[in-house]
């Protein structure tokens, strides 16, 4: 999804998109990459069983909190 976005925020930059222009403008934009895509499918895989985003350790034990 990310990369979809970055091009596509590209794309109507370069084609003139007065929308894309105006918030590129005034605002800041970060796009962060997936860094642990394994801790990333886990997460997802837990949301789709349980509904809820859980706090997933490196180690896929669950914190105690």
């Amino acid at each position: 999804m990310t990369m979809y976005t970055v091009l596509n925020v590209l794309h109507s930059y370069v084609n003139k998109d007065l929308n894309t222009i105006r918030t590129l403008e005034n605002s800041a934009l970060f796009f962060v990459p997936v860094v642990n895509l394994d801790g990333f499918t886990e997460i997802g895989r837990a949301y789709k069983g349980t509904g809820k985003l859980e706090k997933i350790r490196k180690n896929r034990h669950k914190y105690a909190g």
